[in-house]
């Protein structure tokens, strides 16, 4: 149940962070529907699940920054993180899928796309570290 409300709630920043972030401070949420989201993280295993916690990861960036809680501000850096760690996990669940779908023959696109999704995630942890780098900077510049 907490998984299906968290993904509506992804959904509804997709739609409209401003006005979603604005009932769950009303309902005084905030706080504990993001501790929430970051700790069932693991227990989202189904590509469609993911992507809908992208697409609400990615609203959230969208944001004019007045508009994003405090709480929320403060995590951006780790939401960055797990939503780099997400979309690796999406592109696993893709080849085992396509895998699953073939017959042992692959086309040279699909091995191209193969080889691009390999080195996708072995820049990842370069790139989570430039935007740790980042958010840092911008969360101290705003604060100071």
């Amino acid at each position: 149940m907490r998984k299906m409300f968290l993904e509506i709630i992804a959904m509804s920043l997709w739609y409209d962070a401003r006005l979603t972030f604005a009932f769950l401070a009303e309902k005084k949420m905030v706080e504990h529907v993001f501790k929430a989201w970051i700790d069932i993280l693991p227990i989202f295993r189904h590509s469609y699940e993911l992507k809908r916690l992208v697409f609400g990861f990615s609203a959230i960036l969208r944001c004019n920054i007045n508009d994003i809680p405090p709480i929320v501000l403060e995590s951006i850096p780790g939401f960055l993180q797990e939503m780099i760690e997400i979309c690796g996990k999406i592109l696993e669940l893709r080849e085992i899928d396509e895998d699953d779908s073939q017959n042992g023959e692959e086309d040279e696109v699909k091995k191209n796309s193969k080889k691009s999704k390999r080195k996708l995630k072995n820049t990842m942890p370069n790139l989570v570290e430039h935007i740790n780098i980042i958010m840092k900077a911008i969360i101290e510049s705003l604060s100071g």
